[in-house]
């Protein structure tokens, strides 16, 4: 049986109440986790960075090369 009486208090003020939690993936994408437990005390996220590696997404290069080049004329 456990005992009685009331259960002792944690102490939880020595973990930080400010950090950045960073994740990295194998495709090169990262992450940058902003936590503020002052803010947000129930420990969610306030920001959440996301950073891409260059030619990720495939249409934005593509659409980037059409708008550097000149235009194409129809016949």
């Amino acid at each position: 049986m456990g005992s009685k009486g009331r259960p002792p208090k944690l102490i939880i003020e020595d973990l930080p109440r400010k950090f950045i939690r960073e994740i990295n993936f194998k495709d090169g994408r990262s992450q940058k986790w902003h936590y503020d437990l002052d803010r947000n005390p129930n420990g969610n996220p306030i920001e959440v960075e996301m950073f891409y590696p260059e030619g990720f997404f495939e249409d934005e290069t593509k659409t980037k090369k059409k708008k550097n080049g000149k235009k194409e004329k129809r016949s």
